[in-house]
């Protein structure tokens, strides 16, 4: 509690830009509340002082705060089995949670990757686990790296009483993505189907045919602006490029 009465006042002091704080002291307050499970104080503090400081002006080290890797080794153990890269697993915590284990939603999604209890079959206390978290999250993903755009079979979404919509799982721009080179092209529709279920963001558009829910503009604003945050986290972490998260 002291450490976040502390934090707070300092975070108000950056906002008003009365801080003294140099980037060396910065970094030693952040490491510290990082050491003490306070993720989000941590990446409030260093957002609101790379707002105020010249990116050239700060090291590089700064920027790999905003991803702590207290998390790693079980992002790890859960990620390899499943064939997932693993800076996509720490992509999503970070959109989901801020790494705060003890996040929850209105919606009742639980800890670091925000998974409901009814989704992964585990009482809320369970999912409070980060280990436990991670790997229930792990397995929902891979599940949607399977169905949410498959090779050979389209699943279809069910539409009361007007039969069943059809998903949009465009591989001809999948399969020219990767001839391109842009391998990570595909995670955008997976990505989609986390945040707003497989047969809500990936069923066809009314209102821009050949598109996907998300994809169309006025259409699930929330999934829409989550697909590419997570994206961007996802690309930082997997070529080390520790530009500003936000």
């Amino acid at each position: 509690h002291l450490l976040q009465k502390v934090t707070y006042q300092v975070l108000d002091q950056l906002r008003k830009q009365r801080t003294s704080l140099g980037p060396l002291q910065l970094m030693t307050w952040v490491k510290t509340l990082q050491k003490h499970g306070l993720f989000v104080e941590s990446i409030d503090i260093l957002f609101e002082f790379s707002r105020q400081t010249m990116v050239e002006n700060l090291p590089r080290t700064f920027y790999t705060h905003f991803f702590p890797k207290r998390f790693e080794q079980d992002v790890h153990a859960s990620g390899t089995p499943l064939k997932l890269p693993q800076a996509l697993i720490s992509a999503f915590i970070r959109r989901e949670s801020l790494f705060d284990p003890m996040a929850t939603s209105p919606a009742y999604a639980i800890g670091l990757m925000q998974v409901l209890p009814t989704t992964a079959k585990l009482a809320p206390a369970q999912l409070a686990d980060p280990e436990t978290n991670i790997k229930a999250g792990s397995k929902y993903l891979s599940t949607l790296m399977k169905n949410a755009c498959p090779d050979k079979t389209v699943p279809r979404c069910p539409n009361k009483g007007l039969g069943a919509q059809n998903c949009i799982l465009p591989r001809n721009r999948i399969d020219l993505a990767k001839a391109e080179g842009r391998l990570d092209e595909e995670y955008q529709f997976v990505i989609a189907a986390y945040n707003g279920g497989h047969c809500g963001a990936n069923t066809e558009s009314s209102g821009c045919p050949g598109k996907a829910r998300w994809e169309c503009e006025g259409e699930l604003p929330e999934t829409r602006n989550y697909v590419p945050r997570v994206l961007r986290y996802y690309s930082l972490l997997k070529e080390k490029k520790w530009g500003c998260s936000e």
